[in-house]
């Protein structure tokens, strides 16, 4: 469990960014934690890959380190989207006495990190090669798709920030991270670790290799970055491999009273997204999302609206009032038997 202490001007100097160079370790990360098969949606795209030994090697040693990952090995994203070429070359410029500093600091437990105390020049240069072959082999081909998902998730929070403020924002980010008492922001997750974000900002990074966990570093007291899971990574696996059913949850009263594949789009649509996002999320042909959201429309449970290019979805106040009383406390399912 990680506990941000979140101070004022951290919580009114919030960005947006997306990264591929993080998503470059990500999914290095996640090749490394499962070797033997690579689990849904990353699956197809894990088959696909032409990983050279020394890649491979690197993927395992960075899915060992214990996280948070040090800053020298994911230096904090811009606002806004990266370009992979600047982001790599803003790597193979961080100081060489600024990694053999933060590498020395870390525990001997780590020994590909503490390798980098030793020789930083070399091992910094060398990590950046593999990252960028690694891109050039694997992810540039699916960067448009992760680029389009990312983009969106970046402009519908962006929108919230704007609307309802970063408080709503850091409150709905990921299942895992959870705003409290108005100050506090916890990550289930990890080591026990507390800081308290006295920084002039905090950067948000939505991830496609994020593997449904929340990921949480800290680079140095000035900024914080928080990298999570986006919805919708399945876009990676939809075109390669058949569609997974939405699953229903057992007792879900909402699914019961409108249909399962309607509710779980109810649920989705908490934070607006579009046709095309929300089918890729839901695992779901684009004609059958449109058909469900019409009725949902019509009945006055989603609100649509054009931003910039896209169309987006949202769950109206009557639509999320019903999800709130329908869902209960546990979960879906999760109100007693009776209970009014």
């Amino acid at each position: 469990m990680v506990t941000i202490e979140v101070g004022a001007e951290a919580l009114g100097g919030i960005r947006l960014a997306g990264s591929p160079l993080w998503e470059t370790i990500g999914s290095l990360v996640l090749l490394g934690r499962h070797r033997d098969e690579v689990p849904w949606p990353y699956g197809a795209w894990a088959r696909r890959c032409r990983i050279d030994p020394e890649v491979m090697a690197l993927a395992g040693s960075l899915a060992s380190v214990s996280p948070p990952l040090p800053s020298f090995l994911t230096p904090p994203p811009r606002p806004g989207i990266s370009d992979i070429a600047e982001e790599l070359d803003r790597l193979r410029t961080v100081p060489p006495a600024e990694i053999e500093a933060d590498a020395g600091e870390l525990p001997a437990a780590d020994p590909f990190v503490r390798q980098f105390a030793r020789d930083p020049e070399r091992c910094r240069d060398r990590y950046a090669d593999l990252l960028q072959a690694h891109w050039e082999t694997n992810l540039g081909e699916v960067w448009g798709a992760m680029r389009t998902l990312v983009e969106e998730e970046a402009l519908t929070r962006g929108q919230c920030l704007v609307t309802d403020g970063p408080r709503r924002v850091l409150g709905t980010l990921h299942d895992r991270i959870r705003w409290q008492d108005d100050t506090t922001l916890t990550v289930a997750g990890g080591p026990e670790q507390a800081f308290t974000a006295v920084a002039e900002q905090m950067v948000i990074v939505p991830l496609t290799f994020g593997r449904h966990a929340a990921m949480f570093f800290v680079h140095d007291p000035r900024r914080v970055v928080i990298a999570y899971q986006v919805r919708g990574a399945s876009v990676l696996s939809l075109a390669q491999e058949p569609r997974r059913p939405v699953e229903h949850p057992a007792g879900d009263p909402l699914g019961l009273l409108i249909g399962h594949s309607r509710a779980a789009l109810m649920r989705a649509v908490e934070v607006a997204a579009s046709t095309t996002a929300l089918a890729a999320r839901l695992g779901l042909a684009a004609s059958t999302v449109s058909q469900h959201l019409s009725t949902l429309m019509a009945s006055g449970m989603v609100d649509r609206r054009r931003q910039g290019n896209r169309v987006l979805y949202q769950a109206s106040p009557l639509g999320a009032a019903l999800v709130r009383e329908a869902t209960g406390p546990g979960g879906p399912g999760g109100r007693a038997a009776g209970q009014v």
